[in-house]
């Protein structure tokens, strides 16, 4: 709590909430599928760049 980016009590209780919660939903997705963490940040990354380059494809269509 002391390193975080907020200074009023509320918005440093939702960063706290939201970084926990990015946490569980990691683990919870590193026990589904049965791969690590960092393998899984590059298949998510790999999807959103997928994606984007999609959405860009439409806007130069």
């Amino acid at each position: 709590m002391g390193k975080s980016p907020t200074k009023k009590p509320d918005t440093q209780a939702n960063h706290f909430f939201a970084a926990i919660l990015a946490y569980s939903q990691l683990e919870a997705l590193k026990m589904r599928h049965g791969i690590g963490h960092f393998r899984l940040k590059a298949q998510l990354y790999l999807a959103g760049l997928k994606a984007m380059n999609q959405e860009l494809a439409q806007f130069t269509a």
